[in-house]
């Protein structure tokens, strides 16, 4: 069953994604999604130094332990993401997406999305813009499927 809690309008998207995610400082973590840059440099605000874009060509497979994935514009786009930020996983990685107000009503769907590359929805958030999914990935699960 998935927990659902409400956020203060006040508390930004990117901090309740680092909560939902239990992302801490010592993890990799990879950013996808049209504001990848931005995170990545609100990240390294937060403390967190080991962190990297998904457009990077050279990033290692299997070392990244958080993923976050923000601002899609169809479920075709966020299945891309999806797709390429999960070869870069271990298997007990965390993945926390965004969902803006836009995506809303494709819960299910993004649920099937995650399970179909072997992730676990854990837990969610509302927000006054979209709402927070983060799942996680356990190893045996279907990595093979991811391709």
């Amino acid at each position: 069953m998935i927990a659902v809690q409400s956020i203060a309008s006040s508390k930004p998207v990117l901090d309740t994604m680092i909560e939902l995610a239990v992302a801490r400082h010592s993890h990799r973590v990879v950013v996808a999604g049209s504001a990848a840059l931005d995170i990545c440099a609100a990240l390294c605000r937060r403390g967190f130094c080991r962190v990297a874009t998904a457009t990077h060509r050279r990033l290692p497979g299997g070392g990244y332990d958080v993923a976050f994935i923000t601002g899609y514009h169809s479920l075709a786009t966020l299945e891309e993401r999806l797709l390429r930020v999960a070869q870069l996983l271990t298997g007990h990685a965390t993945i926390a997406i965004w969902v803006n107000a836009v995506g809303q009503g494709h819960g299910q769907t993004i649920q099937q999305l995650l399970r179909r590359t072997g992730f676990i929805v854990q837990s969610g958030a509302k927000c006054e813009n979209g709402y927070v999914l983060a799942a996680s990935r356990h190893e045996g699960s279907v990595l093979a499927n991811i391709a």
